[in-house]
């Protein structure tokens, strides 16, 4: 809860800063935005951490293979690195760029996950 408050404030302080920034100086509020999300990701790194290795504590309790657990992880990864891209790529104003990040996150994330696709398709035909 202590990391959500720290982080809701720099997340605020950075909007009102950025708002206030982006009218006169557009590529300094930018740069503001940046600023606040390496801190955000910093502020989150640990709990990213503890999170994975709970991931990873729950799969092998339930027996599922861990390599399936990364591939899960991963994409969510994917994920998570593609929509905050694809944000400051809309806020600076690039919109295809944002849309381009969007599709090879997708592509990437299917890529990540063809593993899966083929252990679910082995238990399919195994049925028949």
């Amino acid at each position: 809860m202590e990391i959500l408050i720290r982080a809701a404030a720099i997340a605020a302080a950075g909007a009102v800063l950025g708002i206030a920034v982006r009218r006169n100086a557009p590529e300094i509020a930018l740069m503001m935005t940046l600023a606040v999300l390496c801190m955000l990701v910093y502020l989150s790194a640990d709990l990213m951490r503890r999170l994975t290795a709970y991931m990873e504590e729950l799969g092998s309790m339930a027996g599922v293979n861990a390599a399936s657990v990364s591939i899960v992880l991963k994409t969510v990864g994917i994920s998570i690195v593609t929509k905050i891209t694809s944000a400051v790529c809309r806020d600076a104003g690039h919109q295809a760029a944002a849309a381009g990040i969007e599709l090879v996150g997708c592509c990437t994330a299917l890529y990540i996950a063809i593993p899966l696709f083929e252990t679910a398709m082995d238990m399919i035909m195994s049925f028949c």
